[in-house]
Formats: C-alpha cells, structure tokens, sequence
C-alpha cells in the first residue's frame, strides 16, 4: 500500500495528468507492486526531485524485508517496483 501511495503522490507532484497503471500480485515467489505512469503535464516541481526521501525510504523498508525495489525513468514515463518474498505456510 505504501509503495503504491507514494508513487501516485509522486505522479500528481511532478505529472499531473499522467495515465497510471497499478499492478500488484504474485511473481516468482514473491509479492509485486508496480506502478507506470506515462504523459501527464508537467508540473511546477517537476523535475526538482523534491527532497527524494519517499522512494528512499521505501527502497530501504523494502530491502530490510529482503525484497527488491527499483524506481526510475522508462522510455515512455516512470516506473517504482517493488517485490517482497512471500513464506508459503502448509
């Protein structure tokens, strides 16, 4: 939920506008979050990089869990992942 939180936040501060997908479930093993957003206008801090601490953050609390995360510019917009382990219990 928090992945997802603070990349909308982030696609509303910095690409207004812009058409989002969310896309969360299993992936080898492991819980997936991924958020695109593509287009959008841009806004008045766009491009500053705000103060860069929300992604920060999450890539730390997602690594400390043993998961992998990556947030960055795609060819078309911008993407932030996320993927936990999941304990599969009998």
């Amino acid at each position: 939920v928090r992945v997802v939180r603070e990349a909308l936040g982030n696609c509303v501060r910095h690409a207004n506008g812009a058409v989002v997908e969310v896309t969360i479930g299993p992936a080898d093993g492991a819980a997936s979050v991924a958020v695109r957003s593509r287009g959008g206008a841009p806004t008045a801090t766009a491009g500053q990089g705000g103060d860069g601490w929300g992604l920060q953050m999450l890539r730390e609390r997602i690594t400390a869990l043993g998961g992998t995360f990556r947030a960055g510019p795609e060819p078309d917009g911008w993407l932030v992942e996320a993927r936990l382990p999941v304990e599969v219990r009998a």
